[in-house]
């Protein structure tokens, strides 16, 4: 297949589509009161060390984190760890942590993805158009999977008739639910889908295969590419995980361009 230069802006359309972060956010460290945010992992680190959080923290740190998680591609998971701890002290019980953490992420390499946590009210940008939050994010989505209960999965699928439904042109979303019983309430537990194309019950089900981690979360280590990006959101808390592809550079476009008025054939 040979791209027209009638359709050049289509093409580097669908190159933005494989990323949603340029800029790095900062370092997000959920609270169930408030929510910080620091520049760098060093004074993230440290808050936390003060705090006497770092131990039950420091793993999601780096899991949900770009800024930290390029930091641990970069140096490598031990070197890192070696980091924290000549910032924060080498007491046993830090050791013992960062060895279980490093025991783990040894055995489940972090993934060359982009996972970031964000408040359920902050704007994100995917395919080309940003949602104002998860509240607005649900406005578009098209079709729904309900995999029943929890212990109990029963898919089942349903288009969304709501007359407040508003599509979009190039971006389709679909949302993967399991009810989830507290006390004398249900929540639903989330992942958000982003396709360029219609959502089908087909490749709903494409995503019901995917392993999941508690709390029927679909953002973790183990995503296949072509399923990203994906979304998780747990209905109780304020904070959804958000996994996309790494950002790819644009190709510059007089280099690409054939004489023939075509892309060159490296972009078949």
């Amino acid at each position: 297949m040979v791209l027209q230069t009638s359709n050049l802006d289509t093409f580097f359309l669908f190159i933005d589509m494989l990323s949603s972060q340029q800029i790095l956010p900062d370092i997000c460290v959920p609270d169930f009161i408030y929510t910080r945010y620091f520049s760098t992992w060093q004074e993230a680190m440290c808050f936390l060390n003060e705090s006497n959080e770092l131990n039950s923290r420091l793993e999601d740190m780096i899991m949900y984190n770009i800024k930290v998680r390029d930091e641990v591609r970069r140096m490598g998971i031990r070197n890192f760890l070696d980091e924290v701890l000549s910032i924060v002290g080498r007491d046993r019980i830090r050791q013992e942590c960062v060895q279980n953490i490093i025991s783990y992420w040894t055995k489940n390499p972090i993934a060359d993805y982009d996972i970031q946590i964000y408040t359920t009210d902050t704007p994100i940008t995917l395919m080309g158009h940003t949602f104002e939050g998860l509240k607005a994010l649900r406005e578009h989505c098209e079709m729904y999977a309900s995999n029943g209960y929890l212990y109990k999965p029963n898919a089942k699928f349903y288009v969304n008739k709501d007359e407040q439904y508003a599509p979009l042109n190039n971006i389709h979303v679909g949302v993967l639910q399991e009810h989830h019983f507290k006390y004398d309430s249900v929540s639903f537990l989330e992942n958000y889908i982003f396709r360029p194309e219609p959502i089908t019950e087909e490749l709903m089900w494409q995503y019901l295969q995917m392993e999941r981690k508690n709390n029927f979360c679909m953002v973790h280590e183990s995503i296949p590419h072509e399923l990203l990006p994906i979304l998780h959101n747990f209905d109780d808390l304020r904070y959804m995980l958000l996994a996309t592809p790494k950002p790819q550079p644009k190709p510059p476009a007089s280099k690409t361009l054939a004489k023939s008025g075509s892309l060159s054939t490296a972009w078949r």
